[in-house]
């Protein structure tokens, strides 16, 4: 049976594929955040960082993200096809993602950004083209240029309503403008928002299905108002019989990409 990897699609803990690498840190006791990785087999994860090392987590997400986390997956993703020569191998490379939502399309930062991922991917087509892997790109949506932005935290700072409290360089409270205990500090961090209540729009359900892996109770319950949790959260059908038969106005997405594999055994592919 041919294999299927995923590397770093989303979402890909404990799904269905073959093999799967992607991003998961490690929350220490102390409140420490470590970079790190999940993958399928667990002896991957090993194998990948002791070559690539760990891998750069805070510069795969937010103001901090740049080419090396693109970088890393990429070689990842040639360390799979050379481990496992899998028909399909999914490969997400998140580098214009940030770059785009920091700058904009049109500013002018973006040209260098536009070269970095152009010679990442390049090493990575030539790289699959020489195994004779068809390469299919595509991308799941795009950006476009803001005329008016919001800035919620600017907003409610100004009018006195938050201030956050630091204690030992950590964030523990977010509190009204006012006397903070002693010791604390008040940061001003405005490249971050600060709500008193979240909308997680992406629970991924896989009941009716495929329940064993996620289902609407386990998927939807951590759904907790006041206690740092979401206070709302957008189920994401994410099983091909549900998906068959919602309405057109419910939020959704498109069924897993596991091809039916009976006949094309000589066929791989990867999709970036």
């Amino acid at each position: 049976m041919p294999t299927i990897a995923n590397s770093f699609w989303w979402f890909n803990m404990h799904s269905s594929v073959d093999v799967a690498v992607t991003p998961r840190p490690q929350y220490r006791a102390d409140g420490r955040k470590v970079p790190d990785c999940w993958t399928h087999p667990p002896e991957l994860r090993d194998e990948l960082q002791q070559e690539l090392g760990a891998f750069p987590l805070f510069h795969f997400w937010g103001p901090m993200s740049d080419i090396r986390s693109t970088d890393w997956i990429a070689r990842a993703a040639m360390k799979v096809e050379d481990r496992c020569q899998p028909a399909l191998q999914l490969v997400y490379l998140p580098h214009l993602d940030y770059c785009l939502q920091k700058f904009g399309p049109e500013d002018a930062r973006i040209d260098p950004e536009i070269r970095e991922i152009d010679r990442v991917f390049g090493a990575l087509l030539e790289f699959f083209e020489k195994r004779g892997v068809q390469v299919v790109v595509l991308s799941e949506y795009g950006i476009a240029p803001v005329d008016h932005a919001v800035m919620p935290n600017r907003v409610l700072r100004e009018a006195g309503f938050l201030s956050l409290r630091v204690e030992d360089g950590r964030v523990v409270a977010v509190t009204p403008d006012g006397p903070l205990p002693l010791g604390a500090k008040v940061v001003d961090w405005s490249a971050f928002t600060v709500l008193p209540g979240l909308i997680d729009p992406h629970v991924h359900l896989r009941d009716p299905g495929d329940a064993s892996v996620e289902s609407i109770p386990t998927g939807t319950k951590a759904a907790i108002p006041n206690r740092g949790e979401p206070s709302e959260r957008v189920g994401t059908p994410n099983s091909a019989s549900t998906s068959a038969r919602l309405p057109a106005t419910s939020r959704t997405r498109s069924p897993d990409l596991t091809p039916s594999m009976d006949n094309a055994a000589a066929w791989r592919c990867t999709a970036l």
